[in-house]
């Protein structure tokens, strides 16, 4: 059995149905992918959204429910509840560290985890 790995992602948000604007956020750690970096304590991991170099959006994991692995216990808990499971393999996304930065054409958007490593999209 190999241990869960966690990582720091930025998420799309497709706000289509919805008719929002499309938005781009910083996601809790999930089980899948390795960090860069030795973690720290979950809830101590700082996020930070910016576009075209103005700081739009701060969070850290203590921002998602108290701890970033609190959601995962709820669904693993409810999924029990319904008869399903997790299965081994499967990424679960946690939550938002910080609020979605709405995304514009020509738009430099980035997503800085410090030591966890930043993600720099160019929105076309």
């Amino acid at each position: 059995m190999t241990s869960p790995r966690l990582t720091a992602r930025a998420i799309l948000v497709d706000p289509r149905p919805l008719d929002l604007g499309a938005g781009l956020d910083c996601s809790a750690p999930s089980a899948q992918s390795l960090l860069r970096a030795q973690p720290g304590p979950l809830t101590e991991i700082e996020a930070t959204l910016s576009r075209d170099g103005q700081e739009y959006s701060v969070g850290r994991g203590a921002d998602v429910l108290g701890h970033p692995l609190l959601p995962l216990v709820w669904l693993a808990h409810t999924l029990h509840e319904h008869g399903s499971s997790l299965r081994a393999g499967q990424t679960v996304l946690t939550g938002s560290f910080c609020a979605a930065v709405p995304l514009r054409a020509g738009s430099h958007i980035r997503a800085d985890y410090g030591a966890y490593g930043a993600l720099d999209i160019e929105c076309v």
